[in-house]
Order: structure tokens, then C-alpha cells, then sequence
């Protein structure tokens, strides 16, 4: 949500599978953004269906978007959402709550570093870190997956769980914080390439990182072809090649001027 003429603006992504216009109904399964100033608008949950009116207007720089819905008044619920997206919420609620006692900056900050919930952010704040070229801290991405998969191992091990039930309860871990994260491109990304590794650990393989991309690339995109006009996809994509690719050699150059710290 963000401020326009001392309004709230909330937006809303939709999935419109059904359109009445002059009392003719179409079918149809293509993403929409919501423009509302109802605040019933934010309490939806992911999975739930609702009717509205709205006047639909074509959006510039599209990527992913079919359309652009202005809307005035409330949405009309017509179901609850799924179980899985209401423990999604139940979690996402109680992690905003437990930030309460936070000074106003932290408590928007905290929620959005970790799942990706920026509900709460300040938008003066959000443009202060998007100027900052800092945006990308309030986005869940491969890392947050691996301290949660890294964790899941790391505790299964101290239990003396054996491979296979610990990558399985691992994959069990990612697969929850994706829904409860949101699959965002980057996240779906993250978590497809999070799968191949355990894969490859439950397996014996080596665990490569740039086969494991390019595996996650081809399986998004076959799965979900629309992937493939994302720019956060393509970011993201881009981000991790750069990493996997160009940070190891960076690294041992490096190496070679600056003093290497050894744990003792």
C-alpha cells in the first residue's frame, strides 16, 4: 500500500477467472492488479475467492500483469481460503504480532527481512531503501531458504536422524516457509533449486550449483511458461548465475592481496 493524495492506495495481485460485462459472463485465468482504498482489501488471504467492480484499464510495463482493476468499494467474499493458506496466515499474523513491541521502523522492517511481509513497512520508509539500492533485503530469497533448510539438517543431524529423513523433513520445511513467504518468482526459484539439492544430498550426488539453476529454470518454466516474461524471475535468475559463476574467481583474486581469517 502506499499514500496518493493523503489516501491509502492498496494493492492487490488477483487471479480473474470470470469477467460480467453488459450481463455477459467470460471465462477466463489471467493476473490482475487490484487498486483499492477499501481496507477490507487487506485482510483477503491468499486462496480466497471474491467478486468486485471495477473499471479495467490496460497497465504500462505489464511483465506479468493482464490488467490493471481500479475498484471503490469492498470485495464480496464467496469462500474461506484453503487450511494451508490460513496456517500461512495465522503464522504471518503472529510473527506481526510478536513485532509489536518494536520501535514502528523495526516492526515493519523485521517481518518483511524474513517472510517477505511488508504489510507493515513505512512507504517513505520502502522508498529509502529502494534508493538506497537496498529493496532486496525486503525480499525473500535463496538465503532465507537455506537458513531454514540449513537449520532443519543441522538439528535432524544432532538428533541422529539419517540422511533421507533429515532431507525430507528439510524439503517438508522449505516447501511451508514457501507458502508461507508467498511463491513469489524469486522464491519459487529458490525452492525448486533447494528440492534438486536434497535431492542430490538424499542421493549421494554432488551438489552443483549451476546445474541445480538451470534444472530449477527449465521445470519453473515448463511448469508455469508466463515465468519466463518475469523481470523478478529473470533478476533473480541473473542474481544467483552471477553468484554461482563469478563470485568463486572474485573470491580467490581477492585472496591474493587481502589476509584470509582462520578460525582456531
Amino acid at each position: 500500500a502506499h499514500k496518493s493524495r493523503g489516501r491509502e492506495i492498496i494493492m492487490v495481485r488477483v487471479r480473474v477467472e470470470r469477467v460480467w460485462r453488459h450481463g455477459r459472463m467470460i471465462g477466463t485465468r489471467v493476473p490482475v492488479l487490484v487498486l483499492a482504498t477499501e481496507q477490507r482489501w487487506k485482510s483477503l488471504v491468499v486462496s480466497q475467492r471474491v467478486r468486485f467492480a471495477a473499471r479495467l484499464t490496460l497497465p504500462e510495463r505489464a511483465e506479468l500483469l493482464a490488467g490493471v482493476a481500479i475498484v471503490r468499494g469492498p470485495p464480496v467474499g464467496l469462500g474461506r481460503p484453503s487450511a494451508v493458506q490460513r496456517a500461512a496466515e495465522v503464522i504471518r499474523s503472529r510473527l506481526r504480532a510478536a513485532c509489536a513491541e518494536l520501535p514502528a521502523a523495526q516492526r515493519g522492517v523485521l517481518p518483511g527481512m524474513v517472510v517477505g511481509d511488508t504489510s507493515q513497512l513505512d512507504p517513505h520508509l520502502a522508498e529509502d531503501f529502494k534508493a538506497a539500492g537496498l529493496s532486496h533485503l525486503l525480499v525473500v530469497s535463496g538465503a532465507n531458504l537455506a537458513i531454514v533448510a540449513g537449520a532443519v539438517l543441522g538439528l535432524a543431524r544432532v538428533a541422529g536422524l539419517g540422511r533421507r529423513r533429515a532431507a525430507a523433513l528439510a524439503a517438508v520445511a522449505v516447501l511451508g516457509f514457501m507458502i508461507v513467504a508467498r511463491p513469489e518468482p524469486s522464491v519459487l526459484r529458490a525452492t525448486v533449486m533447494a528440492m534438486i539439492g536434497l535431492l542430490a544430498l538424499v542421493s549421494g550426488r554432488e551438489r552443483r550449483g549451476v546445474p541445480a539453476l538451470c534444472g530449477a529454470v527449465v521445470l519453473l518454466v515448463l511448469a508455469d511458461p508466463e515465468l519466463a516474461r518475469s523481470y523478478g524471475f529473470a533478476l533473480s535468475v541473473v542474481a544467483t548465475a552471477a553468484l554461482l559463476v563469478l563470485a568463486p574467481p572474485l573470491r580467490d583474486r581477492l585472496s591474493r592481496r587481502l589476509p584470509r581469517l582462520i578460525a582456531e
